[in-house]
C-alpha cells in the first residue's frame, strides 16, 4: 500500500499553495515544501517497500543536491528545488490510473513522472515568460538584438525542417514546435532589453529581500567584498558592511525574475491528467 489518494491530495494542495505564494510574493514558504518532503518520506517508509524508498528517497536527494547548487549559484529559487523535490518523494511514480488509461502506455511511464513534470512546467513557463516580458515592453521602444537571436532562429528553423522531412510527424507537431520557437525567438531578440528594463532594478539595502539574485557584473568596486550572488543570510551582512562603509550605496538586482511554482502547478496538473504531455503531441 503506497496511500496513493493521501500522496495525490498532499502534493496538490501543497503545490497549488506554493503557486498562490510564488505568484503574490514571488516568496514560498520554506515550511510548506518541508512539511510535503517530510510527508512523502514518512509515507514512503510506510510502504515497507524497500525498492520503492530507495527510488523515492534516492531521487529526491539528488534533486536536492543538484537543485542546491543551482540555487546556489543564482540559476533557481530555493523554494522551487524543495517544491520540486517535495513532488517527487510524494509522487515518485505515475498514479497507477495511468497504467491502464493511455493506448501508448509505453510512452506514458518511460520517463519519470518529476522528469515530465519539470520538462512540461519548464515549456510552459516559457511561453508564460514571453508573455509577461513582452506585455512589459509594451510602451516602450522596443531595442531589438538580432546578433543574440540569429543563432536560437537558425536552430529553431533546422530543428523544423529535419522534423519535416526526416520523421513522421505531421502538422500537428509542426505547430507545437512553432508556438515553442516564436517565444524562444522573442526572449532571445529582445534579452538584453528585458534584463537591463524589465529585470535587473537598483535598490537600496532596505529592497534587498532574502534569496534575491545580485547582478553582480553591474556592482563595480565591491570585488573585495567578497559578494556571491544569492542574498543568503551570510551575503546580507555583507550587503550591510558595504552600505556602512559606502553611504547611499545602491545594488542591482534581479528584481522581476520568472516565478516558477505557476508554472510547477500546472505541469503536474497536466502530467496527472495526460499522463506524458509529450507523448500525447508526438504519439496521438
Amino acid at each position: 500500500m503506497n496511500y496513493e489518494i493521501l500522496r495525490l491530495a498532499i502534493v496538490l494542495i501543497g503545490t497549488g499553495i506554493a503557486a498562490f505564494q510564488d505568484f503574490k510574493t514571488s516568496y514560498i514558504d520554506d515550511k510548506l515544501t518541508l512539511i510535503m518532503i517530510i510527508a512523502g518520506v514518512a509515507l514512503d517508509f510506510l510502504t515497507f517497500d524497500s525498492g520503492f524508498i530507495f527510488y523515492s528517497v534516492g531521487v529526491g536527494a539528488l534533486i536536492f543536491i543538484i537543485g542546491y547548487y543551482f540555487y546556489r549559484t543564482g540559476q533557481i529559487g530555493g523554494g522551487d528545488v524543495l517544491l520540486v523535490a517535495g513532488i517527487q518523494v510524494l509522487l515518485p511514480f505515475y498514479p497507477s490510473i495511468q497504467q491502464f488509461q493511455f493506448p501508448f502506455s509505453l510512452a506514458v511511464t518511460s520517463v519519470p513522472f518529476i522528469i515530465t513534470v519539470f520538462a512540461t512546467s519548464a515549456l510552459i513557463s516559457l511561453v508564460g515568460t514571453a508573455l509577461v516580458y513582452g506585455w512589459a515592453l509594451k510602451g516602450k521602444k522596443l531595442k531589438p538584438d538580432f546578433k543574440d537571436s540569429l543563432l536560437t532562429l537558425v536552430l529553431m528553423v533546422v530543428i523544423i525542417f529535419s522534423i519535416y522531412f526526416f520523421s513522421a510527424f505531421g502538422l500537428y507537431q509542426i505547430i507545437f514546435v512553432l508556438l515553442l520557437a516564436i517565444p524562444s525567438v522573442f526572449l532571445s531578440l529582445f534579452k538584453t532589453q528585458i534584463m537591463n528594463e524589465i529585470i535587473i532594478q537598483k535598490v537600496g539595502l532596505k529592497e534587498v529581500e532574502d534569496e534575491d539574485v545580485l547582478a553582480l557584473d553591474k556592482m563595480t568596486g565591491l570585488k573585495k567584498y567578497g559578494l556571491k550572488r544569492v542574498a543568503t543570510k551570510d551575503q546580507m551582512e555583507v550587503l550591510k558592511k558595504i552600505s556602512r562603509d559606502k553611504k547611499g550605496q545602491k545594488f542591482y538586482v534581479y528584481k522581476n525574475l520568472p516565478r516558477m511554482a505557476p508554472y510547477i502547478l500546472i505541469g503536474l496538473i497536466l502530467s496527472l491528467i495526460l499522463g506524458n504531455p509529450f507523448a500525447w503531441i508526438l504519439f496521438k
